[in-house]
Parts: structure tokens; sequence; C-alpha cells
């Protein structure tokens, strides 16, 4: 098992002594029912000989970052880990929708804008986990290889987009300095460009714009946070660790 959902191509060969050959392919790339076990995670069949030895090769290509954490266990050590993860991710998000919920109703109830930014922050962000843990492949689009390619660059732009807006509306930063504006408008620049380069199909792109919009959201954010700390604007002392959520 790999335990890192988003490699796109992943190709398993068995080296017999006399010829190595393709066995399985895998990544996010390929339709999940290719697979040998249908899981969130590559995960490979392996049969050794008598004597418990086989030689196998991994070649591994992807757009994104490459991470191999590389896993041997049983079937049983497969199913024990699989509920275990399930059941903690179950918890996770079961939290994040019950807020998503509690967003809407606020929305609906006094229809304030910072409520609908917030909503629309939480279910982003409920979409970039999906995609980074390997859910939303397994269970949104299977068969959807060019959308699992794009969703978590997409769900990232979204989240850094309307957790920027929500950050202004919440800090009311027009009231602020002037650069507070400024920066966090830079900031919803680069988030709109990688939600177009990713809808566009530009991948590699899109990725880079992902990761440099998603390092620089909380600095920008944290800045407006400090300067609506010392103008006193009132639920700035406690914004950071509510929007961590």
């Amino acid at each position: 098992m790999i335990d890192y959902p988003l490699l796109d191509d992943i190709i398993l060969y068995r080296d017999t002594g006399s010829v190595i050959s393709e066995i399985a392919r895998s990544g996010d790339t390929r339709s999940i029912k290719y697979r040998d076990i249908v899981d969130r995670s590559p995960i490979f069949k392996l049969s050794f000989d008598s004597q418990g030895v086989q030689k196998y090769y991994l070649r591994i290509r992807t757009g994104g970052s490459m991470q191999v954490p590389i896993s041997l266990m049983s079937i049983d050590q497969l199913l024990q880990r699989t509920v275990r993860q399930n059941s903690l991710f179950a918890a996770y998000y079961g939290f994040m929708i019950v807020l998503s919920l509690v967003a809407a109703i606020a929305a609906v109830q006094f229809r304030e804008r910072v409520f609908a930014y917030y909503l629309c922050y939480v279910i982003s962000m409920i979409g970039v986990l999906f995609s980074l843990n390997g859910y939303a492949y397994l269970f949104f689009w299977p068969d959807g290889v060019e959308t699992a390619s794009v969703s978590t660059a997409c769900f990232v732009a979204l989240a850094c987009l309307f957790g920027a807006l929500f950050a202004a509306e919440f800090l009311r930063t027009r009231t602020l300095h002037r650069s507070v504006t400024v920066v966090l408008n830079l900031q919803m620049l680069c988030a709109i460009a990688t939600l177009i380069s990713s809808l566009a199909g530009w991948y590699p792109v899109s990725l880079k714009l992902a990761v440099c919009t998603g390092m620089i959201t909380v600095p920008t954010i944290l800045y407006a946070t400090v300067i609506a700390y010392f103008k006193k604007i009132q639920g700035s002392s406690y914004f950071m660790p509510g929007v961590s959520f």
C-alpha cells in the first residue's frame, strides 16, 4: 500500500529473474475500477515464492509533490487500518458538515454576507480535504480522471478566495489601513488565477499556483487580523482560531 492518494500514475513490475513484467497500474489518472483493491490509496496484491521472497519495482510519475509512504500488510491489517482511518475521517467530516449547516442557517436567518462567505469557506475546505485524502476520487468521480487531477487545486483556490472574503467582511477591512485591502485583493487575485488555471485544465500550472496561494493566504489573513486587533475591531482577538475551522 502507498498511503498517498495524489500520485498520478503508478506501475508495478515483477522481476522473476528471467524477465521483468508489468503486473498492475494505479494512480488518480486511471479509473478506480482497475485497482486491485478499491480504496482511496493505491494498494497492490503481492505474491511471494515458497521462501517468501520476490522482487518488485515501482515506477511513479506525478505532476504534484511526490511522497511514497509504502507499507506491507496482511488483509486483516489492511481492514483494521481502513476501519480506523475511515472512522476518524467520518467524525471530522461530520463535524465540518454540521458547522456548514449552522453557517447556512445563520446566513438565511440573519442575511449577513459574513455567514455566506464562511459557509462557502467551510464547504471549500471540505472539498480540499476530500481531494487530499482521496475520498473525492473514491466516491465522487472514480472514472473522472481529469476531474480528479484538477479538483484539489480548484478547491484550494475556492477555500483561499472565500477565506479572504470572510476575513475582509468579519474584520471590516474597509475601515482599516489601505494596505490591508491591497494585500487581501492581491491574495484573492491569486486565488482566482488558480481557479481559472485549474478549470482550464492547466494541471502543472494550477498546482504551482495553488501551493503559492495557500502559502500566502494565512500570512495575509494574519496581517489583516493584527492590524484589526490594534484598531480594536471587535472579534479580531479570536478570529484566527475561529477561521482555522
